[in-house]
């Protein structure tokens, strides 16, 4: 067991690492189903990047391309995992060209899963502990695909979201409208820009101006 302290990314969480040797800071996001970087990260990082024909899905819904960089450590904490891949995206693309040079990289779900156990409290986390004993009766999150699911309640009416540490707000989608109208007529119409990696799109969107849930038993 080991821990790191936390650090702010401007809305953001993550940590300091060190990868093939060289000390960097990285956003930890559970809603990337892989770990990405700036191409000039990967430069200073001494990374080899890689040509491929390929393309991926992003928060907005476009397609953009990416390259593949291999690092052969990756140390976070006493925890070290090898050949950990980086997708690799162009340093003007979102959100990279708004953080700060030598910091530009995400560690995704493959990587946090890879570190098995890991909880926040007091500034730090805390790394590869042993876990506790599996109670289904009280669990409230799972692995839902490419990400992690937790159950909210509202107005005694439990419902799933998505985890996601890379969000600096919360969301909520068609099916919570659905679920609980009488919110909607509580906010006015808006517009928000989605901002995914490698792009950014505007959404009209219902701003409310309060909502509550209860997450097992904090509010």
């Amino acid at each position: 067991m080991g821990s790191v302290p936390v650090v702010q990314f401007d809305g953001n969480i993550g940590a300091n690492l060190t990868i093939n040797g060289h000390a960097t800071a990285f956003i930890f996001d559970t809603g990337a189903n892989v770990s990405v970087m700036s191409e000039g990260q990967a430069v200073l990082l001494g990374l080899t990047v890689h040509e491929v024909n390929a393309k991926m899905n992003v928060a907005t819904g476009a397609q953009i391309s990416f390259r593949i960089a291999d690092a052969e450590t990756l140390n976070l904490g006493d925890v070290e995992l090898k050949n950990v891949a980086f997708l690799v995206v162009a340093d003007d693309a979102e959100p990279f060209v708004e953080m700060p040079k030598g910091q530009r990289g995400i560690v995704g779900l493959p990587v946090l899963l890879a570190v098995q156990t890991l909880r926040m409290h007091d500034g730090k986390f805390d790394l590869a502990y042993k876990p506790a004993k599996y109670r289904r009766e009280s669990a409230n999150m799972c692995g839902y695909g490419p990400t992690f699911s937790v159950q909210l309640t509202h107005d005694a009416k439990p419902t799933n979201f998505a985890l996601d540490t890379g969000a600096v707000h919360t969301d909520l989608y068609t099916q919570f409208a659905t679920t609980f109208p009488s919110l909607m007529a509580s906010g006015h119409k808006d517009t928000f820009t989605q901002k995914g990696i490698g792009s950014s799109e505007d959404f009209p969107i219902i701003t409310l101006p309060s909502v509550s849930f209860d997450l097992a038993n904090y509010l």
